[in-house]
């Protein structure tokens, strides 16, 4: 924020997992900050914290002058949102939130389970403080991220993505999503670990 106030930028911020925030950590959305409210577009949806991926609807915070800038060129993309998205958004957003709470709840037991099942595979990991991945490094498998993935697909029907899908330069990391259920998550897990076991075996001979 002092950075952008002394250099007077514009910040974009993407607050898309904002809700999805595993305590002790606490999401603050730079827009608060003294003096960014007049410099930030803040954008959201309910992809994430909701759910609705497919609904496509999402929105953004901002200055009103900022707001009639991007307005233009965002109907280039598409006229409008479906009306039924909007009014299942408004509910998501006014509607009881036991369900989010419940789905969040079910990530975290997932997370909790699949840290220390990782680090019994012989990886290391950024501790997740949000969302529902986990950014895990497979260097000490011998094994370059995408070569991994593809002989972990082939050897054992598990999909898993490496970082590079994503931006990252280093071939180092893959990115694990526990969005499925906790018992095809250990499932799979268990064939991570055979998969890892063997390669170290085959390495070794």
């Amino acid at each position: 924020a002092e950075l952008a106030t002394r250099h007077d930028l514009i910040v974009v911020a993407d607050e898309i997992y904002g809700q999805l925030i595993y305590p002790p950590n606490e999401h603050l959305s730079i827009a608060t900050l003294p003096g960014m409210r007049e410099r930030t577009v803040t954008l959201n949806g309910f992809s994430k914290s909701y759910a609705m991926t497919g609904w496509r609807v999402g929105y953004l915070a901002a200055p009103r002058d900022l707001v009639a800038m991007l307005t233009e060129p965002r109907h280039t993309l598409s006229i409008n949102t479906s009306t039924i998205s909007q009014h299942a958004a408004l509910a998501a957003l006014t509607g009881p939130q036991e369900p989010f709470e419940a789905m969040f709840a079910a990530y975290a037991e997932r997370r909790a389970w699949l840290m220390p099942a990782l680090t019994e595979a012989g990886f290391t990991y950024g501790h997740p403080g949000g969302a529902f991945y986990i950014y895990t490094n497979v260097s000490p498998t011998g094994l370059a991220a995408p070569e991994f993935c593809e002989r972990l697909l082939r050897e054992t029907g598990v999909m898993l993505f490496p970082g590079t899908m994503f931006g990252d330069e280093s071939t180092d990391y893959i990115r694990i999503s526990y969005l499925q259920p906790l018992p095809l998550i250990q499932e799979a897990m268990g064939r991570i670990a055979t998969f890892v076991a063997s390669n170290a075996a085959r390495a070794g001979s």
